[in-house]
Formats: structure tokens, C-alpha cells, sequence
């Protein structure tokens, strides 16, 4: 039996001292055994072929369309300044690809390439494989720094990697790292790991998707408090100086991606939030566990957090022996629980947002004061930062049952949830995320509405109705003829959103501005039938 209660700084036991007696690996063993469970594991989540860097079609879709295309107005753009910033989007004022969750980690450094070709090949797919096997590798770390073995740690690390939330993400690709949030944790639990480490996590954050900025901030501040074990003004003071030189850092980074330079806002918080039920609402991701009803529609997608029978199973366990056995804690412990506790607290707090909901029913509802509300207007998808408790509470979990039961046992264990997970979880997206938007009616429709623009000095032809998706190969076919267009990402907003910089574009000559079917007959209406619109799925590009 093991009988430390809680993880200390450095977390391995004396049974664990030994690498030969711990069953350990090189790091290079954990990247390879990581890289041959992800491949199969990919195998499982999405087709090999859109690993192919010239196969675009698939990524002409969805959030991924706007991800692919903002990186293709980048990289076609020959007037780039600040450096992620393309007026081929929301002309004239141009906008940053941080803003099309485009990766500027990646898009940025590419975008060179547009000198010598056409841009024409994605990165989507390979990010989508590396994100999944960065999560394997990194979960692995962590337990390894918990002091679990290596096949424990890798049956563990695997269950991480069957995470609902991380599979669901699929076409919103930036938001599939993370393994941010696990690098967080990673660097909470190593004594190795300080400033510099939280520093270039924070880099890395607001380079890939700012969403999991504040999560890199928050461990951060409760790093050195947590290796402490203990409370001091000294080590808050200190806390407080690693976080202000991250944000400083990150402000220089937000500076160079032309962040502060977009104007407009988006609401949202309250209405993408998390549910209550979301952690066992399976919402068609469970082979066994039926779907429940949530308070509102937002709720279907950014409130997704189903954890999996595996992972509830694991849950239970330990809340089962922890009512049988509470451990006894000392005043290090304690420190470490309660800031673990408070963590987990806060982004509970933020996901469920103002606006609290059981299943269908609004239980609680505030208002927010007017400093955090323009903090939720930036982060108003509030739900996805049930992330942060999740992978806590999974983690703690399964370090108490390491920590409880006897280690074959303890083997079985995990095998068993593993398998329970992996039985449980639908992995595959639906099916017609397998069905990439058919070019051959559009493609000539595009070819032909930029014939058009060209000759005619810009003008738009009317084409009538487009399917679903096909937008994304019009607004395509504008870019790779470098003509300047707004923002596809504006083209229909969702209730309640506001886009004051669409607004003002309709104002000014020669903007392409794309619009819902309603707006677009408002606005032709008001403006007497001076338009000419090309139409497409719901959608419009206007040009006046």
C-alpha cells in the first residue's frame, strides 16, 4: 500500500526510486511508445487522409474553413504588417488570423512560403495528430512525475488521451491543444519547472489560441505557493512578478499578431456555458448513457463535457475511498489541496458563467460588474473552462486509487477503466465531416464570380443557392486571386452577436461584406436595391 496522501513537490516514492524497479523508460521510449498510440488512437478519431498537406477539400468546412483560409489570405498577402495581420480579409481595414484561430504558431513562419507558391496545402490535419499525441506524451510526464511506472502511467496517460472534450473539438482545431493544459499541470507538479517554464507555456498559448491564456496564468500564480507548501508574502510577491513579466510577454506577442489593432466585439457568455449535467451528459457521444436536455442551444457545443464511464468510474472510486478513509492531511498538504481546490473553483465558476443551468432549468442568475464584463465579452465561450477541472480531477483520481490500492490490483484497475472508456466513447465524428464539400458545380461558380470581378473592375454575378459549406470555396476563390473581401468568419453571425466593424464596411466603397439572407435584404432595402449580391446558402457578399 502507498500512504501519501497528496502529492508533495517531489512526488516519488521511495518504492519508485529506482528506474529498474519502476519498469521506467527514456523520454525517447515515452515518444515513441506516445507516437504508436496516437496513430492508433487517430485511427479511431479521423481518416489518415487529411494528414496529406495537399489534400484541402476536408479542411473547406466548418471552423476549420475559417482556420485554413485565414492562413491562405496570410500566406497569398504580400503587405503583412503586424506580422499575422492580411488585408485579403475585412476590407480595407484588414484583420489578424488570430482572430480565424488560423495557429499563427504555424500560419506565421508558412506564410514566407507565399513568395514562392501558392499556398495551397494545409496544416489542420497534422496538427490535429500532433495534438493528440503531445496529450499522451505530456499525461505520461505527469504521472511519471507522480511516480506511477511507466505502464501505469501509460495505461493512465491513455485514458487522458480518450478524453470526450478533446475528440469533439475535431473542426475547431486550435482548440484541440490540450496539452497546454496538461503542460500546465506538468509544470505544477515538477519541482524542476518554475518561471522560464510557465514563461514559454504562456508563448505558447497566445500563439496557438489565447482561450488557454488564463489557464497558463492561473498555475503560474499558484506555482511557487504550491512547491512551498506553505503561505508567505515573499513567495506572493514573487508569484505576482512571475505572472506580471507572462503578461508582459504576452502583451509584446499580442502586438506582434496585430491583436490590439481589431476592433468590434462578440457576445456570448452566458449562453455558451456549461451545464450542470455536462460532465454526464453524453450529448451522442456515449454508446450507453442516454443524452439530456441542456438550459440552451450554445450549450450543445462549447458546454460539451461528457468525461466518459471510464473516467466517472474512476471518479467514483476515489470519492468512495476517500469517505471511507479521509486522509490525513499536514499543513504542506493542506496548502496544496486548497490551492488545487480553488483552482478547480474559479474555472467552475467561469464555465457555468452568469447564466447557471441544471438540464433544462435556470437556476441561478447574476449580473456581472462591468470590469468582468468585458473580460467575458473577450473569453465568452466561458464553458470550455470546465477543461481545467476535468484533467484535475481525473489526475487526482487516479493518483488516490495508485495511492490506495495494492499495485496489481491497481493494474487491473486501470485496465478495466481504459477499456470501459474506449467502449463507452463514440470517437468518430459524423459522417459527413468525411464528406468534404463537392467542387463541381461551385468551382465553376467561383471561377466565374472572379472572372467577373476581374473584368468588371470588382463586381459581383449572382449565382444562386450554393449548399452548405460551399461558401468557403467562393471566399477561397476570391483570396487565391488576392482580391480583398471581409471576413468569412462575420458572414453569419450568430444570435445576439455584434460585428461593429461589418456595420461600417457597408459604408464604404468597394467592400465585400458577407451576411446573413436577412441582413442582406434589410440592407438592400434600405440602400434601394443599389446592391449586387451573390447569394449562397443563407448567405450574401455584397458589394456596393
Amino acid at each position: 500500500m502507498r500512504t501519501a496522501p497528496v502529492p508533495p513537490p517531489r512526488v516519488r516514492s521511495a518504492r519508485s526510486a529506482s528506474p529498474a524497479t519502476r519498469g521506467n523508460v527514456s523520454v525517447e521510449g515515452m515518444v515513441l511508445t506516445s507516437l504508436l498510440a496516437a496513430a492508433v488512437m487517430f485511427s479511431l478519431w479521423l481518416p489518415y487522409e487529411i494528414l496529406n498537406p495537399f489534400n484541402t477539400s476536408w479542411a473547406l468546412n466548418g471552423d476549420a474553413g475559417t482556420n485554413h483560409l485565414g492562413f491562405r489570405a496570410l500566406c497569398l498577402d504580400r503587405d503583412r504588417f503586424p506580422i499575422a495581420w492580411t488585408k485579403l480579409g475585412l476590407w480595407p481595414t484588414g484583420f489578424s488570423i488570430a482572430f480565424s484561430d488560423s495557429l499563427p504558431l504555424i500560419s506565421v513562419p508558412l506564410s514566407l512560403l507565399g513568395s514562392f507558391t501558392d499556398c495551397d496545402f494545409q496544416f489542420l490535419g497534422l496538427f490535429l495528430f500532433a495534438s493528440l499525441f503531445l496529450q499522451i506524451l505530456v499525461a505520461s510526464l505527469i504521472f511519471r512525475e507522480l511516480g506511477f511506472d511507466h505502464r501505469q502511467g501509460f495505461m493512465a496517460a491513455l485514458l487522458l488521451g480518450l478524453f470526450p472534450p478533446l475528440f469533439h473539438r475535431y473542426w475547431h482545431v486550435a482548440l484541440t491543444a490540450h496539452w497546454l493544459i496538461l503542460l500546465c499541470i506538468l509544470g505544477l507538479l515538477s519541482p524542476r519547472r518554475g518561471r522560464p517554464f510557465f514563461f514559454a507555456v504562456s508563448q505558447l498559448t497566445v500563439w496557438i489560441n489565447f482561450y488557454f491564456f488564463p489557464i497558463a496564468c492561473c498555475f503560474a500564480l499558484i506555482n511557487r505557493t504550491f512547491k512551498a507548501g506553505r503561505l508567505s508574502l515573499a513567495i506572493a510577491f514573487h508569484s505576482v512578478v512571475d505572472v506580471a513579466l507572462i503578461v508582459a510577454g504576452a502583451l509584446v506577442s499580442l502586438a506582434l499578431l496585430g491583436f490590439f489593432q481589431m476592433e468590434g466585439g462578440a457576445a456570448g457568455f452566458g449562453e455558451y456555458s456549461m451545464n450542470l449535467l455536462g460532465p454526464i451528459n453524453p450529448m451522442e457521444r456515449s454508446r450507453f448513457l442516454p443524452d439530456l436536455a441542456v438550459g440552451h442551444a450554445g450549450q450543445l457545443y462549447e458546454g460539451f463535457h461528457y468525461l466518459g464511464l471510464g473516467c466517472i468510474g474512476a471518479l467514483l472510486a476515489a470519492a468512495a475511498l476517500l469517505v471511507r478513509r479521509p486522509p490525513a492531511l499536514d499543513a504542506a498538504a493542506q496548502v496544496r489541496v486548497a490551492l488545487m481546490l480553488a483552482t478547480m473553483a474559479t474555472f467552475s465558476v467561469i464555465a457555468l458563467s452568469n447564466k447557471v443551468y441544471l438540464g433544462p432549468w435556470l437556476v441561478l442568475e447574476y449580473t456581472l460588474p462591468d470590469p468582468l464584463s468585458l473580460l467575458a465579452r473577450i473569453f465568452r465561450t466561458a464553458g470550455r473552462y470546465f477543461w481545467v477541472v476535468s484533467y484535475l480531477a481525473i489526475i487526482l483520481a487516479l493518483w488516490l486509487l495508485w495511492q490506495r490500492v495494492p499495485k496489481r490490483p491497481f493494474k487491473v484497475v486501470l485496465a478495466a477503466l481504459l477499456l470501459i472508456q474506449l467502449a463507452d466513447v463514440r470517437i468518430a465524428p459524423p459522417p459527413e465531416f468525411l464528406v468534404p464539400p463537392s467542387r463541381s458545380l461551385t468551382a465553376d461558380a467561383a471561377a466565374g464570380l472572379a472572372a467577373t470581378l476581374d473584368a468588371r473592375g470588382i463586381k459581383v454575378a449572382e449565382h444562386g443557392e450554393v449548399p452548405f459549406g460551399q461558401h468557403y470555396i467562393l471566399v477561397e476563390a476570391l483570396i487565391e486571386r488576392r482580391i480583398a473581401i471581409t471576413d468569412w468568419y462575420v458572414a453569419r453571425p450568430p444570435k445576439g452577436h455584434t460585428y461593429p466593424t461589418t456595420r461600417e464596411l457597408l459604408g464604404r466603397s468597394g467592400a465585400f461584406v458577407g451576411l446573413h439572407w436577412n441582413q442582406c435584404r434589410a440592407k438592400e432595402e434600405e440602400l434601394g436595391g443599389s446592391l449586387d449580391i451573390v447569394y449562397g446558402d443563407g448567405y450574401c457578399f455584397i458589394h456596393r
